[in-house]
Formats: structure tokens, C-alpha cells, sequence
């Protein structure tokens, strides 16, 4: 369980931080075979934003999430596919360099 593809040792581990690179949670319970999107269905934080969400907290809340986990109200993920120059492409490189936009992406 916890041998990755190239047969050594390893640990999925999902981390989250906020806007100023401090740790607010780890989860490292899982072996490399867990994917990443598994981690995240069973972690308590998907379930605390979840439940927040559902009951009207934390609106203007969002987690960015590499393309490995599911797109949710509150976790953000990169396009798949997009084409060069579009409005996803933008998006997308806001997303991977997780700043703000100071335009907004549709004119």
C-alpha cells in the first residue's frame, strides 16, 4: 500500500494551506495507492466545507485543488483541455500561480 510506481516507499499526503503558506491541515493516512481525490472524499475538512456550504457559511470561500481533485462549490480545479489564449487558459494560470485577478477574466 504505501509503495509508489516506482516501487519505493511513499506517502500520499494532502496539505492544506492558506493564502500565506501556513499549514492549517494535514492528512498523510493514506499510501501512495490512495488517489488524490479519495483522500479528499474522506477527509474531515471536504466535510466540514461541505457542511458549512450547505448551510449557507463560507460562500465566498474556495480551496485550490490541483486536477486530481473534483471540482466542488468550495474546491476550485484547473480546466481540462482548454484552448490556448482562452478565457479557461487564464484561468488556469491564476489558478496554478494562486493570485488574484486584477481583471476579471470575461471582458
Amino acid at each position: 500500500m504505501f509503495f509508489n510506481r516506482k516501487g519505493y516507499h511513499s506517502l500520499n499526503s494532502m496539505t492544506i494551506c492558506d493564502h500565506e503558506y501556513r499549514i492549517l491541515a494535514i492528512d498523510s493516512k493514506y499510501g501512495l495507492a490512495a488517489h488524490d481525490s479519495f483522500v479528499w472524499k474522506h477527509s474531515a475538512q471536504r466535510k466540514f466545507l461541505e457542511e458549512q456550504f450547505n448551510q449557507n457559511n463560507f460562500k465566498n470561500v474556495w480551496l485550490l485543488g490541483d486536477s486530481g481533485y473534483p471540482l466542488e462549490p468550495w474546491c476550485l480545479t484547473p480546466f481540462r483541455n482548454h484552448e490556448e489564449g482562452s478565457t479557461q487558459a487564464r484561468f488556469n494560470e491564476a489558478h496554478s500561480k494562486a493570485v488574484w485577478l486584477k481583471e476579471p477574466l470575461v471582458s
